[in-house]
């Protein structure tokens, strides 16, 4: 939300029940009765997938009318009707590391330094999302 401020854009928070398809479909509605943004950032593509689905069956475009973006780049986000923008969060360099310190870890003696391991996250540009004016 700092950024948000930085930058100028208002930004609302919606809950959703949780973090799947149809989840997804039963928040927009919500999302279009409290006015429909210049875009969404859903908590992961599965959610923006079923977001995407409802609007597509209300005959809202996307990225025409609002962008959708997602968060996971799971494999289907690429083949969807209109093909996710997600956020990219290299699961496997995450898990061979994960991998790595947890050796580290059980072999370790007393004085043992732990590491702070963070990852640069990698947007990946899709039909899904598009610069507004």
């Amino acid at each position: 939300s700092e950024a948000a401020k930085e930058f100028g854009i208002q930004l609302e928070v919606m809950t959703a029940p949780s973090l799947d398809f149809l989840s997804g479909e039963h928040i927009a509605p919500q999302i279009i009765e409290a006015g429909l943004p210049d875009a969404i950032f859903a908590g992961n593509d599965a959610l923006a997938l079923g977001i995407m689905n409802y609007f597509h069956k209300v005959g809202i475009p996307v990225p025409g009318q609002v962008s959708v973006l997602g968060y996971d780049n799971v494999s289907y986000a690429e083949s969807a009707l209109v093909p996710l923008t997600t956020v990219s969060q290299t699961p496997y360099q995450l898990g061979a590391t994960m991998g790595r310190q947890m050796v580290v870890e059980l072999s370790a003696g007393d004085d043992h330094v732990h590491q702070h391991v963070v990852f640069q996250p990698q947007i990946i540009e899709r039909a899904s999302t598009k610069r507004r004016r």
